[in-house]
């Protein structure tokens, strides 16, 4: 059994504006709740669900399954490798994945488990970074691109309905920057820290909705359809 543990996980959806985390979670907690409402089946699956921060989006779900590797999170249902899920081929209507494919050494196993475990026109709600620091090291091994996801994602037996990223240039230049300043105050700063995360955060908010530079992004999110059998 495995009992590899990961860093502290969110337990809420979005932190408050002194987080370091702030621009990039609540951008993608945005995207998230926007199209949760098209995975209307009522059994769903969270694989690498952490603390679950996402299950208030999904009411409906009559059965909501959470699955992850740590031990520790007292969320999860199943302890269990995210590329051999314990179940049965076509238990799930609708599965979501988020923040963990890059922790995943073998990614297109993640992805062919959940197109097991899926019903036919299941849907899977997959979201991983562009752009993150190192984090929950050593088992931190990608960073992708639209391309890339679009790749494993079909190769896996899925179509594509919608990708989105999550902000732009300046957002991501935000969240760099953010990071930067969290890492560097590491002792005692009297709430200097959170006046300039605040101020961080708010400016390149800002400026990312009145300058929008698409060519770069902190995060992607995908919605995908289980299209045949493989």
């Amino acid at each position: 059994m495995p009992t590899r543990d990961h860093s502290p996980r969110r337990a809420l959806a979005t932190p408050p504006r002194w987080h370091a985390d702030w621009l990039s979670v609540v951008a993608l907690a945005q995207t998230l709740s926007a199209l949760a409402p098209q995975l209307r089946g009522k059994r769903m699956l969270d694989i690498g669900c952490g603390n679950k921060p996402y299950r208030a989006f999904f009411p409906h779900a009559q059965l909501y399954i959470g699955v992850d590797i740590a031990q520790s999170n007292a969320a999860n249902e199943v302890v269990a490798l995210t590329d051999n899920l314990p179940f049965a081929a076509n238990t799930f209507d609708c599965a979501i994945c988020i923040q963990v494919l890059e922790h995943v050494a073998e990614p297109a196993r993640l992805l062919a488990e959940a197109f097991r475990t899926l019903t036919p026109s299941g849907l899977l709600l997959l979201a991983a970074p562009m752009y993150w620091p190192h984090h929950e090291e050593p088992y931190d091994f990608f960073r992708y691109t639209r391309y890339g996801l679009e790749y494993l994602v079909t190769n896996a037996g899925f179509e594509i309905l919608q990708m989105q990223q999550q902000g732009g240039a300046w957002l991501l230049t935000g969240q760099a920057l953010a990071n930067t300043v969290q890492g560097i105050t590491r002792r005692r700063t009297f709430g200097v820290r959170a006046l300039g995360l605040i101020t961080i955060n708010t400016f390149f908010h800002w400026l990312d909705r009145v300058n929008y530079q698409s060519q770069d992004t902190c995060n992607l999110v995908v919605l995908a359809r289980k299209i045949a059998e493989r």
